[in-house]
């Protein structure tokens, strides 16, 4: 008796499709209890958010603070907070 495993196990395209699919609604399920826990944490800002910059999630304005700056000169990143801050009347900068 002879057994025919790759009559048995999908192709190698099926399996590659399948994967896909999985990976594709894992992804989907962990983007959605993501955001779900998210909403759940944070209180509703009823459209008024604080003051400041919208950045890329979790890397904000990184890339910006890492940038080649001058070692004799305050950096573009701080000055550009301090102009911000002493334009809203902050003693902090004065």
């Amino acid at each position: 008796m002879h057994l025919c495993l790759h009559k048995l196990l999908p192709s190698h395209k099926q399996f590659r499709a399948k994967m896909w699919v999985f990976v594709a609604c894992l992804t989907a399920i962990l983007v959605k209890l993501g955001h779900w826990i998210y909403t759940q944490t944070n209180p509703k800002c009823n459209g008024i958010l604080p003051p400041g910059s919208m950045g890329f999630p979790i890397i904000g304005e990184t890339i910006e603070f890492f940038s080649p700056y001058s070692l004799h000169d305050i950096p573009p990143f701080v000055r550009k907070r301090m102009a911000r801050l002493a334009s809203h009347g902050s003693v902090l900068y004065q």
